[in-house]
C-alpha cells in the first residue's frame, strides 16, 4: 500500500470496492493485479498500478505505477488500471487515461513498462474494463465509449501495437464489456 489511497474500481466505476473479476489474473505460481494508487493526499490524481505476487508465499515480486505525465500535474493526467491479462509473453493492462483507453505492456520478470498507449475508440469518455490476449500477437479489449459497450482488437503487441478494429455492441444505455 502507498501512503495515500490505493484501489481497484468495480465495473460500475465505484472506487471503494475490490475491483472487477478482470483486475486479477493467476498464471503458474504468480498472481497479477491491476488497480490505481494516489500520488497525493488529496486523492485526486492517480497512477495506474500493476503488481505481481508470489502465489505460494504471498510475497510481492514487483510493483509498477505509472501515469501519462509525471509530476504534479492536473488530475486529468491520471491513469487508472482496471484489468490485467498475464497469459501471453507480457503482462497486459487496460484502464483509462487522458486521451482514451489505457493499454500497457509490462515485462513478466521485473514489471518494466515496455509500452503504453492511450487509444481513442471514437468517444470522449472511455475506459477499458477487460483485456485478453489471443495467442497470435494481438488482444481483445472490452470497453465503454460514451456509455456504449465496445469490443476493440489490438494487433502488433510484440512490436508496434495498433488498433485493428472497434465494434460497438448494443447492450442498451450505459453498456460496457467487463469480462472476456
Amino acid at each position: 500500500n502507498g501512503p495515500n489511497r490505493d484501489f481497484a474500481a468495480d465495473s460500475g466505476g465505484n472506487n471503494d470496492t475490490g475491483g472487477t473479476a478482470g483486475c486479477l489474473d493467476w498464471q503458474g505460481d504468480a498472481v497479477y493485479f491491476a488497480g490505481a494508487t494516489s500520488v497525493s493526499s488529496t486523492n485526486a490524481k492517480y497512477r495506474a498500478l500493476a503488481l505481481k505476487i508470489d502465489g505460494k508465499t504471498g510475497d510481492l515480486v514487483w510493483q509498477q505505477a505509472w501515469e501519462p505525465v509525471e509530476g504534479d500535474k492536473p488530475a486529468s493526467n491520471s491513469a487508472l488500471a482496471y484489468a490485467v491479462d498475464a497469459q501471453g509473453a507480457d503482462v497486459l493492462v487496460t484502464g483509462e487515461t487522458k486521451g482514451g483507453v489505457l493499454v500497457a505492456s509490462l515485462g513478466k520478470a521485473a514489471g518494466e513498462v515496455r509500452w503504453t498507449r492511450a487509444l481513442s475508440l471514437g468517444g470522449t469518455n472511455e475506459a477499458g474494463w477487460a483485456i485478453r490476449t489471443d495467442g497470435k500477437g494481438g488482444a481483445w479489449i472490452g470497453a465503454d465509449s460514451d456509455g456504449k459497450a465496445v469490443l476493440a482488437r489490438l494487433t502488433g503487441l510484440d512490436k508496434e501495437p495498433s488498433l485493428e478494429s472497434v465494434q460497438t455492441v448494443s447492450f442498451g444505455d450505459k453498456g460496457r464489456i467487463n469480462h472476456i
